[in-house]
């Protein structure tokens, strides 16, 4: 059997259902895949069941979409005669319509008598994501049976989305510019935090990624966060761009001074930003940020920031720090060089206080 790739790739016209009651990490992940394939020159048509796709304004999707069928395409036009015959056919076709008369003898001809299909499907290949058989889409499905019939029919149905999307766009060489990119991220944004995938460091490989494609960090989080007030996304942006993996349940990032300076954020504002992006990332993580102070500023090192919920963490670097931490997190600069060199004697810090 063919991968899915390799289907993708061999089909032009391309449906691409989202059933009814899907959550948001499912849906902007197959909008960005959607838009991708649009890119690729596929006929692409997203059928968004209920809509769903209204409710979230700052996901971008394909041209073609619609909770219906409405695809152009030749019409095979049948009537049940079998409790009327018809005795009289005529039609008159005026500028923008054309109107078919019938007629029959006795009761007439009941409406549920008349049917139209496609002569031949629209479409080469349907996808449906979000479902494992015909029975969670027997309504849309009973509706157009005709589409289905001669197209190759796949369905997909994973625990998680974005990372799957993301490895099938990697193998069709698709390009991701800011929109699909803005999609993806937010899918990848969601799963990050889910439990399932607490210790899955990929996810963070590829919010950096998505960032660095020029997804929209700040139009994502202000909508998936409302209640978490995040004022300074572009300090946000930096961090979740620059993430990595330090060792188990700590990440480490850097802010370079360049980038610092164009943000122009106050040293308050700077602190406050880092809080708000640990609350981003899995709650069992605890988060370093390395900040490159101006060459202009010497003798002052690298400042570095660790925010953290564990009181384990906490306490055990209030000890080797001789300080107290402030509301969960710490504040003190490394002498180093560079970034590269204050990254190095961090890890060498955690390493030594929290062995893996």
């Amino acid at each position: 059997m063919s991968t899915l790739e390799n289907k993708i790739l061999a089909k032009e016209n391309i449906l691409i259902i989202i059933p009814e009651n899907q959550k948001i990490e499912l849906l902007s992940a197959v909008l960005g895949f959607s838009l991708v394939l649009e890119g690729l020159s596929k006929n692409i048509r997203v059928i968004s069941s209920d809509n769903s796709h209204k409710k979230y304004n700052f996901l971008s999707h394909p041209k073609k979409i619609s909770s219906d069928i409405d695809e152009p395409g030749e019409l095979f036009i049948s009537i049940n005669t079998k409790d009327s015959a018809v005795n009289e056919l005529r039609y008159e076709k005026l500028e923008d319509e054309l109107r078919i008369h019938l007629k029959s003898d006795g009761i007439g001809i009941k409406k549920n008598s008349i049917s139209a299909k496609f002569i031949k499907t629209p479409y080469d290949l349907i996808l449906v994501f979000g479902a494992e058989n015909i029975s969670q889409i027997e309504n849309f499905y009973k509706k157009n049976i005709d589409i289905f019939e001669g197209a190759d029919l796949c369905f997909i149905n994973k625990e998680f989305y974005s990372d799957f999307i993301l490895d099938i766009i990697y193998k069709l060489k698709g390009i991701l510019n800011s929109e699909i990119a803005t999609n993806l991220f937010a899918s990848t944004l969601i799963e990050s935090s889910k439990p399932t995938r607490l210790g899955d460091n990929r996810l963070l490989k590829i919010l950096s990624y998505l960032l660095k494609s020029k997804a929209n960090h700040s139009v994502v989080t202000k909508y998936l966060f409302k209640d978490r007030n995040i004022k300074n996304s572009d300090i946000s942006e930096i961090i979740l761009k620059n993430i990595l993996c330090l060792q188990s349940e700590f990440l480490l990032s850097k802010i370079p001074a360049l980038e610092l300076a164009r943000t122009q954020v106050s040293s308050n504002d700077l602190i406050s930003a880092i809080i708000e992006t640990r609350l981003l990332i899995p709650q069992n993580h605890s988060l370093v940020v390395l900040i490159e102070t101006p060459k202009k500023v010497e003798g002052l090192g690298t400042l570095v920031v660790l925010t953290s919920e564990s009181k384990e963490i906490l306490n055990k670097l209030s000890k080797a720090l001789n300080s107290s931490s402030k509301d969960n997190y710490f504040l003190f600069s490394i002498n180093s060089k560079n970034l590269k060199e204050a990254e190095d004697k961090v890890a060498k810090l955690i390493k030594h206080l929290f062995k893996a």
